[in-house]
């Protein structure tokens, strides 16, 4: 082995699993080096060639994507979005319009006019002078 010093419990925070000696770790990796390279073949053995997992060799069909319906779809959307924000437009305008006649209702007297206020409105004379008729 090319560890020295192993802890008894098999690790310690100290020292790990125990000190490396690199020159046993080299002699290790030289003998490793002279096994043969692989094993025999036998009966479930894959070829090298073989996709990973096995795979056929065929080659992948990709994805293609008709443009006109991507076009077609696309434009649908957007005028479906462009509906609807239309339509919350139309109605938030619609509760405004609501809401300020609720407000002018509750008024007493009826809705702010000139005439409500008791003075009538102003009418310009032919000299470019406004006046109140009296």
């Amino acid at each position: 082995m090319s560890v020295r010093h192993r802890p008894r419990g098999g690790y310690d925070a100290t020292v790990g699993n125990g000190i490396l000696s690199p020159i046993e770790a080299l002699r290790q990796a030289a003998r490793l080096n002279r096994l043969p390279g692989s094993a025999p073949p036998s009966k479930y053995a894959v070829r090298p060639t073989t996709r990973f997992g096995g795979l056929p060799d065929s080659p992948t069909k990709a994805v293609q994507w008709d443009e006109t319906k991507l076009i077609r779809y696309g434009s649908i959307s957007s005028a479906g979005f462009l509906l609807l924000v239309i339509s919350l437009v139309i109605a938030a305008v619609a509760m405004v319009r609501r809401r300020r006649e609720r407000m002018e209702s509750t008024v007493p007297g009826g809705p702010l006019t000139d005439r409500s206020l008791g003075t009538p409105p102003a009418v310009a004379d032919p000299g470019g002078m406004n006046h109140r008729p009296e």
